[in-house]
C-alpha cells in the first residue's frame, strides 16, 4: 500500500481528502500544526512538526511516505496577514525537503487568489496576478515548487481551488 502524508488534515478539505485516501486503500499518515487534534483512529498521526528548520532528515522523521498532499496554510481568511509572507520560506523548505528525501509525488493546495482580478475564463494559463498576501505567497510557493521539482524525480502537482463546496460544519478553513 501507498502511504500518503496530508498535511491541514483537521481542515475543512483535508478530513476529506483522508477519508477519500482511505477508501482507496491508502496508509495515511497526519502532520498536525500545534494545537491541532485529530479524531480518526485509522490514521497514522505524525508528531515531528512539518515547519522544524532543525531537523536533519525531515522526510524520514515524517515516516519517507511515497506521497504528500500538502493543504496546510496559516491565516487563509486574512488575506493580507503578514505570517503569509513570513511562513513562506517554511512551506519552500518543507516541499525541498521532501523532494531530496526522494518522495514519489507531491500535491499542493493552491488558491484561486493567486490569479487575482480576472474577466473571462481561467484556465490553467491564465497569468497570476495575485492581489493579496495571501494570493503573492501562495503564487511564490507555487513558482519556487516547480523550480524544485523540475530535475527531481519528483511529480509535482498544484491544486488551484476556485469554488469549494462542502458540508459547512467546518467551514473557517477555505
Amino acid at each position: 500500500h501507498e502511504t500518503v502524508l496530508v498535511t491541514g488534515a483537521a481542515g475543512y478539505i483535508g478530513r476529506h481528502v483522508v477519508d477519500a485516501l482511505l477508501r482507496r486503500g491508502c496508509q495515511v499518515s497526519v502532520a498536525l500544526s500545534s494545537g491541532a487534534s485529530y479524531v480518526r483512529e485509522d490514521v497514522r498521526v505524525v508528531s515531528q512538526p512539518i515547519f522544524d528548520a532543525s531537523c536533519a532528515n525531515l522526510y524520514e522523521a515524517l515516516g519517507s511516505p511515497d506521497r504528500c498532499i500538502h493543504l496546510a496554510w496559516k491565516d487563509g481568511f486574512s488575506h493580507n496577514a503578514p505570517t503569509h509572507l513570513e511562513m513562506l520560506p517554511s512551506h519552500v523548505r518543507f516541499l525541498q525537503q521532501l523532494i531530496d528525501g526522494g518522495i514519489k509525488s507531491i500535491s499542493v493546495a493552491g488558491s484561486m487568489h493567486e490569479i487575482g482580478y480576472w474577466e473571462g475564463m481561467v484556465s490553467e494559463d491564465t497569468p497570476a496576478n495575485p492581489l493579496s498576501l495571501y494570493g503573492v505567497a501562495k503564487n511564490a510557493l507555487r513558482q519556487a515548487a516547480l523550480i524544485m521539482a523540475q530535475d527531481s524525480g519528483t511529480s509535482l502537482k498544484w491544486l488551484r481551488g476556485y469554488y469549494l463546496t462542502g458540508d459547512d460544519e467546518h467551514n473557517h478553513s477555505v
